[in-house]
């Protein structure tokens, strides 16, 4: 889970700030190719008390360059989160 520059999102008939990005493993072949799931959730905190709602779910694929990138870095879970981020556009904070 990362914190993110909050963007809008049309949920439910009304645009929503997502504030929180989430990334799930959802297949790996430990060779060439791996998908992932991603949420972008909205987070509200008043008083103390958090409530929160997933606003979209997509999918996200890596092959190729990347993810030879990707297998060779020591940090992977940071490299991940980084490199969905620059391809969904949002900016971790």
């Amino acid at each position: 889970m990362a914190n993110i520059t909050p963007v809008q999102v049309w949920y439910k008939g009304e645009q929503h700030n997502a504030n929180i990005f989430t990334l799930f493993s959802k297949g790996d072949n430990l060779l060439d190719s791996a998908y992932f799931q991603y949420q972008l959730i909205e987070e509200i905190v008043v008083d103390e008390q958090t409530t929160s709602q997933t606003l979209l779910i997509g999918e996200l694929s890596i092959n190729g360059e990347d993810y030879a990138l990707w297998d060779a870095e020591i940090d992977a879970n940071a490299w991940i989160y980084n490199w969905a981020a620059s391809k969904l556009n949002l900016t971790i904070i």
